[in-house]
């Protein structure tokens, strides 16, 4: 569709019509599992399938979970945060942001950190949460 669409440009484009039901950015369209403004935001259009992608990585022999995504390279009209977990029930912002690569189809990938490193016995969550830009 094009890096430089606004949402409702890509509603546009995507749907015919911006305005109609199913349309909006917490819509969630026929046929997927996210709504439209996950699917603006990560860029859905200009990658199949889009990414996200968890491991560890080892920091002084601590070991971190990580949490690789992508996001739309030229997002201006909405904000992508990672959120983690230690049980699915709390969510936090804990996570720092450890690499940002434009690829050349667009999107870019970000991979996040959580801040608190992972024992034996605990596990991590993550999530993203995609807010309009006022």
């Amino acid at each position: 569709f094009g890096t430089e669409l606004t949402f409702n440009q890509w509603a546009q484009k995507k749907y015919g019509n911006s305005t109609e039901a199913g349309t909006g950015p917490e819509d969630i369209a026929e046929g997927t599992l996210e709504s439209n403004l996950i699917l603006y935001a990560q860029g859905a259009d200009l990658t199949n399938p889009f990414i996200r992608e968890a491991s560890f990585t080892i920091v002084e022999e601590v070991p971190f979970a990580t949490f690789t995504y992508q996001v739309r390279s030229n997002l201006t009209d909405a904000a992508v945060v990672a959120e983690v977990s230690d049980d699915l029930m709390n969510w936090h912002r804990d996570t720092t942001i450890i690499e940002s690569n434009p690829q050349p189809n667009g999107v870019t990938l970000i991979t996040v950190r959580a801040v608190s490193p992972v024992t034996s016995a605990a596990k991590k969550y993550f999530r993203l949460s995609v807010m309009m830009n006022p």
